[in-house]
């Protein structure tokens, strides 16, 4: 468990919080007044609302209104994406080149700012730990009229039903195409369940904490399983050949852009059956495709840190810090970098600058004593590890290890 050491990126802030000021040369870091809206607000649903209040204010109202986004009037891709956005996690979500998570827009295709990878359809009856919009995507409902079949033909985004509504909310919904051929079963049986639509087709998951994963089966399906335990995570589910894009974006979305999204899911970890292909492979042809694209090489770096080839680590990683000399990760990764080689002035330098960008994160201190014991800097050590236990009282190998070290002369 991270404890108060949990980072909490642009990603998860844009879903969780109404408008925020970002720190426009910290990624992933908030400026004061730091909140302009705590809660998720119009906006979020219906683009920027200046001209529509504009046009309220001055009385120069049109039919359809033209001057806000209504989700219900958009295609079936740009419709679902306002929902996406946020309830589409996939097994990994990238970022396209050039852009930031608050960049999309209602009206806009997911996929113009997101490249989403989830788990390749499978037989399985098995509830898989995935998002709602994974499983509604599976319901035969879906597949015969994927047109028609979206999240707000379920539910209200204005509205969340009186408990003791409920029932007969979702059953009017299901009822909008079921009226004519509704349930087979007799009145006494329906009656068990208080003539629940969702009750029978959609129950409920029996592990609850399965983060992003839905509690609820949205599959839709005629005769659920009895049990409703999930399907349980296996090595080979982060596997490529075991992903793919969300709705066929790979078909629309640039090659090279295809293969990066690959390329930064090998390098944050994931694996391929295919030996000539990994994150190096992928990612390297297209530093020159976009030499600026600082997540691109933070990931190439990256992926060479873990093969242990510390001198191209380092080169990618200070092409990042160049291009954005307050990007905490990835002067920590260069950090480690130049540990790995030995340069333990150049390790000092950036892992002092990266404590000073956030001195509450305990891995940057773990860096920072071990730089500094390795220089025989025991002292300076010493204080970073006692950090360490002030920010986890539970971390307190390093700083009784550096407390029994026997101390050596400072390294010249």
């Amino acid at each position: 468990n991270p404890r108060f050491s949990r980072r909490i990126v642009e990603a998860c802030l844009v879903c969780h919080v109404g408008r925020m000021e970002f720190d426009p040369e910290v990624p992933d870091k908030l400026a004061a007044p730091f909140f302009h809206e705590i809660s998720i607000g119009c906006e979020r649903c219906h683009g920027p609302g200046e001209k529509h209040v504009r046009a309220q204010q001055t009385g120069k109202l049109s039919s359809p209104d033209a001057t806000i986004v209504n989700p219900a009037r958009l295609p079936m891709r740009e419709r679902e994406s306002v929902c996406y956005q946020c309830h589409l996690h996939g097994a990994h979500k990238n970022v396209r080149y050039g852009r930031l998570p608050r960049d999309f827009r209602p009206g806009m295709a997911l996929e113009e700012v997101f490249c989403v990878l989830v788990k390749a359809d499978s037989p399985s009856a098995a509830f898989k730990a995935v998002s709602q919009v994974e499983q509604m995507r599976e319901s035969a409902c879906f597949q015969a009229n994927p047109e028609r079949l979206g999240c707000i033909s379920c539910h209200n985004p204005h509205e969340w039903p009186e408990p003791k509504r409920r029932d007969e909310y979702y059953r009017g919904r299901c009822n909008e195409c079921h009226a004519e051929r509704g349930c087979s079963l007799p009145a006494s049986r329906r009656a068990e369940q208080s003539d629940s639509c969702i009750a029978c087709h959609m129950p409920r998951a029996t592990a609850k904490d399965i983060v992003h994963a839905s509690q609820t089966d949205h599959r839709v399906l005629k005769n659920p399983p009895a049990a409703h335990a999930q399907e349980p995570e296996t090595s080979a589910a982060n596997s490529l050949s075991a992903l793919q894009f969300f709705a066929k974006s790979d078909e629309r979305l640039p090659a090279w852009e295809v293969q990066r999204t690959r390329g930064m899911m090998l390098a944050g970890g994931g694996t391929s059956e295919n030996p000539s292909e990994n994150a190096v492979s992928l990612l390297l042809p297209l530093t020159a495709v976009a030499p600026d694209d600082g997540p691109m090489l933070h990931a190439l770096g990256a992926a060479y840190l873990r093969q242990e080839d510390h001198a191209q680590a380092r080169k990618w990683l200070e092409k990042v810090v160049a291009l954005e000399p307050k990007n905490e990760q990835s002067r920590a990764a260069l950090a480690l970098a130049c540990v790995g080689m030995r340069d333990l002035d150049a390790a000092k330098e950036h892992i002092s600058e990266v404590v000073k960008l956030n001195p509450y994160y305990v891995k940057n201190f773990t860096i920072q004593a071990k730089t500094l014991a390795q220089r025989g800097e025991f002292e300076q050590a010493l204080r970073a590890a006692e950090r360490i236990v002030e920010l986890d009282p539970r971390q307190t190998e390093l700083r009784d290890q550096l407390r029994r070290e026997p101390r050596r002369e400072p390294r010249e």
